[in-house]
């Protein structure tokens, strides 16, 4: 009499593999999913630079007044869970109650803005061209936003303004 199939012992084994490749693979999806949060992130924080810019090079109206002192993006390393995107009054910096605040954008959980090229950074839009100020200025040829993740240590956004060209990159960077 012959018999055939598996014993407990090797159902066993390989229920184990099974197990252990399930973990191994649920562990990289977590990693890949934290790094595609972390690279959105970054990328939005460009995006709605570029938002900016466009407002200022459309001539777009906010609120039915025409955003002669262009539009900006306000970054402080008070608040680096948030950034501000407004309507400036003329002056080329931020200034909380003067200008007008079109939204705050909140970062996605674990992700922060942990550096500056200058604290604070304020990034100016003026019509018709349109000249990029960084801080009331135009002395300084970039400014960089530097974003991190207590869920990625090896990594860290980095998003540039060249005030020259008007050129807006992003990218994420080993450490």
């Amino acid at each position: 009499m012959s018999k055939k199939g598996f014993t407990i012992i090797e159902l066993m084994v390989i229920a184990g593999i099974f197990v252990i490749v399930a973990g191994m693979v649920f562990a990289n999806f977590r990693r890949g999913e934290n790094s595609s949060t972390f690279l959105l992130a970054t990328e939005e924080v460009a995006s709605n630079i570029r938002k900016t810019q466009t407002q200022t090079l459309t001539g777009s109206i906010e609120q039915e007044i025409v955003a002669s002192g262009g539009f900006g993006v306000y970054f402080n390393l008070n608040q680096p869970n948030q950034y501000l995107i407004f309507r400036d009054d003329g002056n080329q910096i931020y200034e909380n109650g003067v200008d007008t605040l079109i939204a705050s954008t909140t970062l996605p959980a674990n992700i922060v803005i942990s550096a500056l090229s200058n604290n604070p950074l304020t990034i100016i839009f003026k019509p018709p061209k349109p000249t990029v100020y960084l801080n009331g200025g135009l002395v300084a040829n970039s400014g960089d936003v530097y974003l991190t993740s207590d869920r990625i240590e090896s990594k860290r956004g980095h998003v540039t303004i060249n005030r020259i060209t008007g050129r807006i990159t992003s990218e994420l960077e080993q450490l």
